[in-house]
């Protein structure tokens, strides 16, 4: 293994994944180009195993970081471990964050599809969603008699 792909568990990718895209990067971090909020995305990552240790180790140095900014945040905490190793921010792939009830993070500085309903969780629009497409399927296709 030559490279590690991290993805957050509370993550669903939009996009389809083209991970043939980025095999030839084998001297960065590879970060998504959205959620960097002053920072480096810290939900995805395409890493080098020889750079492994330096981006899942950083909490390590947790500590010399609050001491030092006074207060964490994710994206600017990934962006201060690895500023001798700059990450390029070249993942284009979308990915929606799922946050607690199943509720899609809107937050995103990119196009939200349509489909993910914001307005109640993900799981219970998707649900609707296949209901919807079946009932709408039966109504079309069924034979109606003519009388």
């Amino acid at each position: 293994t030559e490279l590690i792909i991290f993805i957050r568990l509370d993550l669903i990718p939009i996009d389809k994944f083209y991970y043939k895209n980025y095999l030839k990067q084998r001297d960065a971090i590879l970060t998504p180009n959205w959620g960097k909020w002053g920072g480096h995305n810290d939900r995805f990552a395409i890493i080098p195993v020889s750079s492994a240790s330096l981006y899942f180790n950083r909490f390590n140095r947790l500590d010399e970081y609050i001491k030092s900014h006074q207060e964490l945040q994710a994206e600017r905490f990934l962006h201060w471990t690895l500023r001798d190793c700059t990450p390029k921010e070249i993942v284009n792939e979308r990915m929606l964050r799922v946050r607690a009830g199943g509720f899609v993070d809107t937050n995103e500085n990119f196009y939200i599809p349509r489909k993910y309903d914001r307005s109640k969780p993900l799981i219970e629009s998707i649900i609707y969603k296949q209901i919807d497409k079946m009932v709408n399927y039966k109504r079309r296709y069924i034979a109606r008699p003519f009388f």
